[in-house]
């Protein structure tokens, strides 16, 4: 039989373990809060460059008002900040995968993308475009508009 001294010995460990369940509890939540807000952040960054190339596509219907040079152009559009983990890495591979089998220039946007491609060694000529913050500033838009403007056709990989 337990004695009175042991007994309170345990009601203090199992009081210290409550404390310490409760703070890891609040850890927890905290982390899911903030990547939460990651998320939402991330894709209403996505809502705007889907936006973009919305209206790049409308403007593709129409009759071209750029002198075009005949090439294919494969972009390859990636988060800044690794926001979409695994889809990153998953699209990162479909790029690569049908990207060797054409003629084309490549481009790469978001340092996800460079980084995936650094590290698997990847053999082609690469362009990387980075914009300096999550929501583009127009005049980054506009010089990533005055590279591709002259490609017959654009090729964009992304998250979806």
């Amino acid at each position: 039989m337990a004695n009175i001294k042991q007994l309170k010995s345990e009601l203090e460990d199992s009081l210290y373990m409550k404390t310490i369940s409760q703070t890891i509890g609040e850890v927890a939540t905290m982390r899911v809060k903030a990547t939460r807000r990651q998320i939402e952040h991330a894709g209403s960054y996505f809502q705007e460059v889907s936006q973009v190339f919305q209206a790049l596509k409308i403007l593709a219907g129409k009759e071209t008002p750029f002198k075009t040079n005949g090439k294919t152009l494969s972009i390859l559009l990636t988060s800044n900040l690794k926001f979409n983990g695994e889809i990153d890495d998953k699209v990162t591979d479909y790029y690569i995968e049908k990207t060797a089998k054409w003629t084309t220039d490549r481009l790469v946007i978001g340092s996800t993308g460079q980084a995936l491609l650094t590290a698997q060694h990847y053999p082609y000529p690469t362009a990387f475009y980075q914009f300096s913050q999550d929501f583009p500033q127009l005049t980054e838009i506009q010089k990533l508009v005055s590279v591709i403007k002259s490609y017959s056709q654009i090729l964009v990989f992304y998250t979806r």
